[in-house]
């Protein structure tokens, strides 16, 4: 049974949401990537070749997984909380970069087009007018620093929005996160995602569209020392 979202929601809220499918589309796209490789291997371009599968954003509700410790995590597609923002990426490059090393730091979409040009030694182009960084460094294991710090996003929601007050935008490092001011909260918000990745902390909330709701986050006048640096430095 899934227990993180409504009865009624149990198999999506649209069309094509049923849960019951998921297994088969995920076996769906192990087949269609099998073949890529298998083609490279036919080829004898494996070993010089890229490949990188990536998630676009988090499955909708209907859909969710088990953690280690048990818990659920249900998904947020349309959302810019972590069950909407993490997603899943993995790159293999067979004799250059090792099996199982993971990079555990802040990754964004626009850090894999110049990350593919350092990959295969190409000029990156317009490097000053894009925000992408390449994070080659650190999955190759030349560099063992994060490649970025933060992340700074605006949502509208894939809606044309006239009235700017609406729009969200935030920055977030790992563990700390604060959103600038818009309509419902004038005074913008912050969370510590370390102990509230989902930002269910603060007093107020208000319901944002679907059943996703947006909570006041954290009371500034309280931080920690800790919070308080990092409120400033976002």
């Amino acid at each position: 049974t899934h227990t993180g979202i409504s009865p009624d929601n149990q198999y999506g809220a649209f069309k094509g949401d049923d849960r019951r499918y998921f297994p088969d589309m995920m076996a769906y796209m192990d087949k269609m990537i099998g073949r890529v490789i298998d083609k490279l291997d036919q080829l004898d371009l494996r070993e010089n070749t890229l490949i990188i599968v990536m998630g676009d954003n988090g499955t909708k509700e209907a859909f969710s997984y088990t953690l280690a410790d048990g818990s659920e995590f249900v998904g947020g597609k349309g959302q810019c909380k972590v069950n909407g923002l993490q997603v899943p990426l993995i790159l293999s490059y067979p004799g250059t970069l090792d099996p199982g090393t993971q990079y555990n730091s802040l990754i964004n979409l626009t850090d894999l087009l110049p990350t593919i040009c350092e990959a295969a030694k190409i000029p990156l182009p317009h490097k000053d007018d894009i925000d992408g960084i390449s994070f080659w460094p650190q999955v190759t294991g030349e560099d063992t620093n994060a490649h970025r710090k933060h992340i700074y996003t605006w949502y509208n929601a894939n809606q044309p929005m006239s009235d700017q007050s609406k729009l969200l935008r935030y920055a977030q490092e790992l563990d700390f996160k604060r959103y600038a001011s818009d309509a419902n909260f004038p005074k913008g918000r912050f969370f510590d995602l370390r102990n509230d990745p989902f930002e269910q902390s603060g007093v107020n909330k208000v319901k944002f569209k679907w059943n996703n709701w947006h909570y006041s986050g954290l009371d500034i006048a309280t931080l920690s020392e800790e919070q308080r640096a990092a409120y400033d430095r976002l």
